[in-house]
């Protein structure tokens, strides 16, 4: 029993910023385990006329104790996997000392395989853009396109994720996540020969205060990121991009 709570407690520490996952599975699974020993308290355990535990109690305590220990231990296995899958954070992510004036400037590529779909290509990308306060920024994104594409000028496509967390690692180029479970139709996009580029937003992945809730710095994001997969040699896009 000690030992479960002590990995439960070390699991929410080692996941602060998956914070709806943790209270999800962490807390919850403790919190069954805990409901399931005052069952057996109210329903059967206040009946012993004496201290002395019967065999039947002292088998159901070894059974819900063991059942702790062993759904406890498949979270520890679960979390030692997520975090296996994590890109970390590397020096690509450090902003230049001088960031472009103009917004939507292409400063970086490499390429990317982390979460990407079988029979496509992957880089990662830096770019300038605007914060929500205004201020010149820098964001990265993931660009996709099918490995076998057609020649010439292939259209583009924007994707601007949902809630994911406000932390660095919660960006969609760090966290490990497929693109093809994540992104909405990536199959007919890869089929139909698009380009698909996923920015992160200011501040995730980057350094920086994410915008959250904030409309104006992810429109920036998005929109720069459009730009700025335009001045890509490894991809041919139209300039007209959805």
């Amino acid at each position: 029993s000690a030992t479960s709570a002590v990995l439960f407690g070390l699991l929410a520490l080692s996941w602060p910023d998956a914070t709806v996952l943790v209270v999800a599975i962490v807390f919850g699974a403790r919190t069954v385990i805990f409901g399931l020993a005052e069952l057996l308290v109210a329903f059967g355990w206040h009946r012993q006329r004496d201290h002395a535990p019967s065999r039947l109690r002292r088998s159901l305590q070894i059974l819900t104790k063991s059942a702790g220990l062993l759904i406890a231990l498949g979270l520890v296995a679960l979390s030692v996997a997520i975090h296996r899958g994590e890109r970390r954070i590397d020096e690509f992510y450090d902003p230049p000392a001088t960031i472009p004036a103009t917004p939507g400037q292409l400063i970086r590529v490499e390429p990317f395989s982390v979460g990407i779909p079988d029979g496509a290509d992957g880089w990662l990308i830096m770019y300038s853009t605007t914060s929500s306060a205004g201020d010149p920024a820098v964001a990265t994104a993931v660009v996709i396109a099918p490995a076998d594409r057609p020649s010439g000028e292939r259209p583009l496509v924007a994707w601007a994720h949902g809630t994911v967390g406000i932390a660095r690692e919660c960006a969609p180029s760090l966290s490990g996540a497929r693109f093809d479970t994540a992104t909405p139709a990536m199959a007919e996009l890869l089929a139909n020969g698009w380009v698909l580029v996923a920015t992160d937003y200011v501040g995730m992945g980057t350094p920086g205060v994410s915008p959250y809730l904030i409309g104006t710095g992810p429109r920036y994001s998005v929109l720069d990121s459009i730009r700025a997969v335009q001045q890509m040699g490894e991809v041919d896009v139209a300039q007209r991009s959805v």
